[in-house]
């Protein structure tokens, strides 16, 4: 990581929260582009350990999950017919009479498991399709 900088923000006007100071945080990866998830965790983590002394560790145990699996008759997908460099999507149909469609467009199997877990489950997603 080559810079990090956290600045107060000011609250002028606007009625303070039961004395939560918001913050700005700005981070400079140690690698070109855009970081990945897993770069921007690292990146998050070393700022939190460095501006506030916080402490990781990781463990590993059994948890509910919601697995991601090809299903008996194969995948049931389309292939994006985007270029690879196109933004990929999300969008949401309905209500309607068939129920809610949910739509993903130009995005990996990983990728929509990391938007489910954020978005809709209460547990962590898990791309189990190989």
């Amino acid at each position: 990581m080559r810079s990090l900088r956290t600045a107060r923000k000011t609250n002028r006007g606007r009625t303070r929260l039961a004395g939560k100071d918001l913050f700005d945080v700005e981070g400079t990866p140690d690698v070109p582009g855009i970081p990945n998830p897993k770069q921007m965790q690292n990146l998050m983590q070393n700022l939190l350990a460095d501006r506030f002394q916080l402490k990781f560790h990781n463990e590993k145990r059994e948890l509910a999950v919601y697995a991601i699996t090809v299903a008996a008759g194969g995948p049931k997908l389309t292939k994006s017919t985007a270029a690879p460099s196109d933004p990929g999507g999300f969008g949401i149909q309905g209500p309607n009479a068939q129920g809610v469609t949910v739509i993903g467009r130009n995005l990996t199997i990983a990728g929509f498991a990391t938007w489910f877990q954020a978005s809709v489950t209460d547990r962590p997603v898990v791309d189990q399709t190989g």
